[in-house]
């Protein structure tokens, strides 16, 4: 009794958590407006903590965060946002600021590529052009930055970013007129204030470049830029006591901050106190890396700052910093091993190679860089490189730990287990790892008497050691003792719970038996430790796939998509394609094809997911790719002219019509003649085609169908009707009822429809699209209680969120209390659909319920958040409320993105 009166206690608490989780977040928008970040970000982390998945929170919380200026924090709640499905024009452009923000170059360019759909977008435009620029692109960036002010004359980004690049071609009449153009916008936009210092400063009106810093400074008077700016100006001006002490200033508040550190000690040195200047250089050493005291100040200084952005995961700026200093300074061998690292971080492994060789021809000296060498090799499979070097290795480093252990394992991977073992051996009287790795070899070797010996040996010794258990559980699988393999993993669980190997090898067995729900557990326990565990997310994915949960695979590959692993990330594209989920589908793909870019399954995966996205002149162009790879394969051409038939690519079909020809004319397929006979127009040619071939195959389902086609494109429709009437009698299955109600709905014998498929569902009451096409007929023929009753009476109604929805609304009119009903259970099937939570959103809202229509509509807004009838509802509802200034933004977005006039005027005379 007193479980069950927690529960009802708890369920009744969850509304009014939710409730007051809304309003702050309704405060949290009131003072983000007000232009107050630290006020809306506590309101917003109290919102978050009572509802954690509030996607419109999320997003609100990125985007305070970016506006504060913190990059990393926002990219954190960004990505969240984007993972939880919300819109991407909602997340992704300030999702690319951030990783700008954190000099995040390539993650910034892979964002733009994944959603190049958003180009008509001006700050999609803007942004490009950010990333050419900083890419050295200096060309394509300016068209890219004139082509942002094409589509928004007053981009103040854009201009500010074309007057900086009029200032490095001392274009000064150029900067002054982009910079007045912005200042005509925003007089107190932070970017261009700076420019216009410098512009001040190089024409000599020095009190100006003052003043102008300073303004910069009231605005953000934490700003690295606008202090570094100041100060030089100052020194240039020989006002060195002021510089010090705004440096100074700033130290106090920035007392980490490096660079601040290094014009500090500039500055006194310049004043004569160099004992204090060394000092500062040396704390800098020791807060970052240590650097060669014998090298000059300047380059002590450029390969600190290197190596401060590699300490910093500022990976590209560091990039850039190390080439530098090789271009200034000549190369080292510590530079070209910094930048191999860096290159090896981003997967680059060509260029890690390339770093690497460099560094090992400047300098064979250093154990570490014969590793990193030997890792870039197995990374790009030269397996015999890696061997070559990690012997010479050993050779120039025989006491070295990490290069015996790299040779070991190289050793192993390469199947040379007797070399393994011996050294091994030479090892093992104190080495227990050694000891422990020798029975793992000799296990792998198939030498299961030596290894039963070793492991009970270490077993004698160290009982305890998760290691040498996992050794013994193995040993025992292979041996055919899945009991005591079982207690041995189970033993290891009971020591160290987060040892992994132990939950699949457990895993592995309980898959064997078919004891999923206890394969789950395993995978469960290994992912609450580590989310994104690249293996254990594959396995539980492919467990979820097997079981037929889509949604709980997509969700676990997710996890792992950054791995970029080609096996997951294909199981990942074929999942979002399933669900239709074209922009996912076409990010992974993208990043698929990067490393597998001349993969003919992909490429046409490609071309269909184009054509899915409406991008025809894209699907064409992989189309032409397609055909010379599959120039002389007569298959594949098929396939591909059958794709370019769908794209109505003629040219293209009937260049690979004319190569079938040229390869071999008899073995051409009689649906593709006739296909591309009609696609010129021919349709008598498709019909005697059809014929011809029909005569030796009457009951082809495919020519059938097609003739039934060109019947209707040589105007015969009642001879191509009747033709359908009569296949589907003599065969009722789903294709050919499928072909005859949708011809039956295209030709306006709506009544023929209804009543064939009616009839379908009678025998066919599991055929969803059937019941689809029924309800929507109905609905369109204003035969709602049909339609309704269509829904109602689908097996699977509570399994199905989209009939729910559908019903939902159809029912919104005639009875609204079941209506929220069937729309509460779609929202508890798919919570992160958009028109699943406006219908609802809508429905609380009509029945005066507007705080939890609110929190709907604003989540619906979040994953559509240009879908004209989500915003008018919005608009709605905020007027209900009294948020009539709200109202008034929301309905004028609704109007741009193609409101109905009469719902706008409607709502407009309301609000005023």
């Amino acid at each position: 009794m007193k479980r069950l009166l927690c529960a009802v206690l708890l369920l009744c608490c969850l509304p009014a958590s939710a409730n007051e989780a809304s309003a702050h977040y309704e405060a949290a928008i009131k003072y983000q407006l007000q232009g107050k970040a630290d006020a809306a970000i506590i309101e917003l982390k109290n919102c978050l903590r009572l509802q954690p998945d509030y996607l419109p929170a999320r997003v609100l919380m990125g985007q305070v965060l970016l506006e504060s200026g913190n990059a990393a924090a926002a990219d954190k709640e960004l990505t969240l946002a984007l993972d939880m499905q919300a819109d991407a024009r909602a997340v992704v452009l300030n999702l690319v600021r951030a990783k700008l923000l954190q000099n995040l170059l390539t993650d910034a360019e892979d964002l733009l590529q994944r959603y190049a759909s958003l180009q008509n977008m001006p700050d999609y435009v803007y942004l490009r052009g950010v990333v050419e620029k900083s890419q050295g692109n200096r060309e394509a960036a300016q068209a890219s930055f004139q082509q942002t002010l094409n589509l928004a004359p007053a981009h103040r980004e854009a201009l500010t970013a074309l007057a900086e690049m009029a200032l490095q071609r001392d274009d000064l009449a150029g900067v002054s007129e982009l910079l007045a153009k912005v200042f005509s916008v925003d007089l107190d936009y932070f970017p261009a204030l700076i420019l216009q210092a410098q512009l001040y400063r190089i024409e000599e009106r020095f009190e100006l470049a003052e003043q102008t810093y300073d303004r910069a400074l009231r605005l953000k008077p934490g700003s690295e830029q606008a202090m570094l700016g100041k100060a030089g100006l100052l020194v240039e001006r020989e006002q060195l006591g002021q510089a010090l002490q705004l440096v100074l200033a700033f130290r106090e508040k920035n007392p980490g901050n490096p660079y601040a550190k290094l014009i500090h000690s500039a500055l006194v040195a310049q004043q004569g106190q160099e004992r204090e200047a060394r000092q500062l250089l040396t704390d800098i050493q020791h807060q970052l890396s240590g650097v060669d005291d014998s090298v000059r100040k300047m380059r002590e200084v450029s390969f600190l700052s290197a190596v401060v952005d590699y300490a910093s995961g500022k990976l590209d700026s560091a990039r850039l910093k190390f080439d530098n200093f090789i271009h200034e300074y000549g190369p080292t061998a510590s530079a070209h091993r910094y930048l191999a690292m860096i290159a090896l971080q981003k997967r680059n492994w060509r260029e890690a190679k390339r770093q690497v060789e460099r560094s090992l021809a400047i300098s064979r000296q250093d154990p570490e860089v014969f590793v990193l060498a030997a890792t870039i090799e197995q990374g790009l499979g030269q397996l015999s490189a890696a061997l070559s070097l990690l012997e010479e290795a050993q050779q120039r480093f025989p006491t070295h730990t990490g290069v015996r252990q790299a040779l070991i394992q190289a050793w192993v991977t390469s199947g040379q287990y007797t070399k393994a073992m011996t050294q091994l051996e030479k090892t093992q009287g104190d080495d227990l790892a050694s000891r422990t790795l020798l029975g793992f070899l000799q296990l792998q070797h198939g030498q299961l008497a030596d290894a039963s010996k070793t492991t009970q040996a270490l077993l004698d010794e160290h009982p305890g050691k998760v290691e040498i258990l996992q050794l013994a559980g193995e040993l025992s699988l292979k041996l055919g003792q899945p009991d005591n393999a079982e207690r041995f993993f189970n033993e290891i669980i009971r020591l160290a719970p987060e040892f992994k190997v132990a939950h699949l090898a457990l895993a592995g067995m309980y898959l064997n038996q078919k004891q999923l729900e206890k394969v789950e557990a395993q995978y469960q326990q290994v992912l609450a430790k580590d989310p994104k565990d690249l293996a254990t997310n594959k396995l539980y994915a492919d467990l979820a796939m097997t079981i037929g949960d889509t949604g709980k695979a997509i969700y676990l590959l997710e996890q792992v998509r950054e791995s970029d692993d080609i096996e997951a990330n294909r199981a990942l594209l074929e999942l979002y394609l399933q669900t239709e989920r074209w922009a996912d589908a076409q990010g992974v793909l993208e990043q698929i094809l990067k490393r597998r870019n001349l993969d003919e399954a992909l490429l046409f995966t490609r071309a269909k997911l184009e054509e899915a996205q409406g991008f025809k002149d894209k699907a064409v162009s992989t189309l032409k790719a397609l055909y010379g790879l599959a120039y002389d394969d007569l298959v594949k051409l098929h396939s591909v002219a059958h794709k370019q038939l769908d794209l109505g690519d003629l040219p293209g079909a009937e260049k690979s019509l004319a190569r079938l020809r040229s390869l071999d004319a008899a073995r051409i397929d009689i649906y593709l003649l006739a296909r591309v006979a009609l696609a010129q127009g021919n349709s008598q040619s498709a019909l005697a085609i059809l014929d011809n071939g029909l005569k030796s195959m009457p009951d082809n389902p495919r020519w059938q169908e097609l003739r039934v086609h060109a019947l209707i494109a040589d105007g015969q429709v009642e001879v191509a009707l009747n033709q359908a009437e009569r296949l589907y009698l003599a065969e009722p299955q789903r294709a050919n009822m499928q072909m005859l109600a949708s011809l039956y709905s295209q030709y306006e014998q709506v009544d023929n429809a209804l009543e064939l498929l009616q009839t379908w569902l009678k025998s066919n009451p599991l055929d969803s699209w059937a019941v689809a096409q029924l309800s929507n007929l109905a609905a369109q023929q204003n035969a709602s209680e049909l339609a309704i009753a269509t829904l109602k009476g689908y097996p699977k109604l509570s399994e199905n969120p989209i009939f729910l929805n559908n019903l939902a609304y159809y029912l919104m009119d005639s009875d609204l209390v079941a209506a929220q009903q069937y729309a509460e259970q779609a929202n508890q099937l798919a919570p992160q659909v958009a028109q699943f939570n406006d219908t609802l959103g809508w429905i609380y809202a009509r029945q005066g319920q507007t705080g939890k229509a609110l929190t709907l509509l604003r989540e619906a807004q979040m994953r559509d958040s240009s879908n004209p009838m989500i915003l008018y509802h919005l608009a709605y509802t905020l007027h209900l409320l009294g948020e009539n200034e709200q109202a008034s933004r929301m309905l004028q977005r609704a109007v741009i993105h193609g409101l109905q006039q009469n719902l706008a005027d409607e709502l407009r005379g309301k609000i005023k």
